[in-house]
């Protein structure tokens, strides 16, 4: 944002002008002011996105989960997300006909002032090397929002969100249903969500 502030006097008018010695009495003088504010984003304090499940039985159950949090950007703002492991890993080695991965989507919405964001991506798509989305349960919608947050890069939020609105993250996977079987172990996964002011 820019500011600017101009002083100024008031010409003298001719009728007043007084001169001593060949001199005016007053005389004009401009000072130009100009400010500006940085662009200032981030959680909200004591918002940020956090929060740790535990799912059993998830290959039958499935699972849907929703984090909030409080975005507090006084521009635009761009939210990205990356997963550990692109889906829920086990670190157990997987033989033939078996799978140590299992898919998950994730869905971001962003909540503003006026304005709101909101997309959904696979795990799988939400590592570096992803470009595109494609998740499995969810309805595909919005651009791909893998981090970090960049001024270019992140769903996008396009206002600023001062008001303490909620914004989310939706987990959501369900029954498993791969060609291969899951095998036996503890599965995880880590979302690392940041935020960046967006040009």
């Amino acid at each position: 944002m820019m500011a600017a502030v101009a002083l100024a006097t008031a010409a003298p008018c001719l009728a007043q002008t007084a001169y001593y010695g060949g001199s005016p009495d007053r005389l004009s003088l401009t000072v130009d002011v100009r400010a500006s504010v940085a662009a200032r984003c981030g959680f909200a304090p004591a918002s940020a996105p956090g929060a740790s499940y535990v799912e059993p039985d998830f290959e039958t159950q499935g699972f849907d989960r929703v984090a909030a949090f409080k975005l507090d950007c006084t521009s635009a703002s761009r939210v990205g997300v990356v997963s550990s492991n692109g889906g829920l890993a086990t670190g157990a080695a997987a033989g033939p006909g078996y799978a140590a991965l299992a898919p998950y989507d994730v869905q971001l919405t962003l909540n503003g002032n006026a304005l709101s964001a909101t997309a959904t991506c696979g795990a799988k798509d939400l590592i570096a090397s992803s470009n595109a989305c494609a998740p499995t349960y969810l309805p595909a919608v919005g651009p791909n929002f893998t981090g970090p947050a960049s001024a270019s890069k992140g769903l996008r939020l396009p206002g600023p969100a001062t008001i303490g609105s909620d914004s989310t993250i939706r987990l959501k996977a369900g029954a498993y249903a791969g060609a291969s079987i899951l095998t036996a172990g503890t599965y995880v996964d880590t979302l690392t969500v940041t935020i960046s002011p967006a040009t």
